[in-house]
């Protein structure tokens, strides 16, 4: 039996969930701007669904605010936020694609 094994045989689906609740917020908020709400919807439905694939849980906010926004220095729709830093703007991304951005932030290993 490796290390590995040894490790996963011993975290019960109670620390799973407890990892998980972990990494995220080691990766901090996770929002969705846009001001065309269904090209925002459409992002945080696919975002929703990256964050589920990499066991983060589905805690993803959409702001609509164009003030807010502003704020955050976002000048192209939809956009994807992650702990205050635009990682995407202008594009909805598919699923592969936010967990690929995701897996590569620091405060998540994948």
């Amino acid at each position: 039996m490796s290390l590995l094994d040894s490790i996963k045989g011993a975290v019960s689906k109670e620390g799973v969930a407890d990892l998980a609740s972990s990494a995220l917020s080691n990766l901090g908020d996770v929002k969705v701007v846009s001001t065309d709400e269904g090209k925002g919807k459409q992002l945080l439905a696919n975002v929703t669904d990256a964050l589920k694939k990499l066991n983060l849980g589905d805690k993803v906010a959409l702001v609509t605010d164009s003030g807010k926004a502003q704020e955050l220095g976002i000048s192209e729709f939809p956009a994807l936020v992650v702990a205050g830093k635009v990682i995407s703007a202008g594009k909805i991304l598919k699923s592969e694609e936010i967990q690929k951005l995701l897996s590569k932030l620091p405060g998540k290993k994948g």
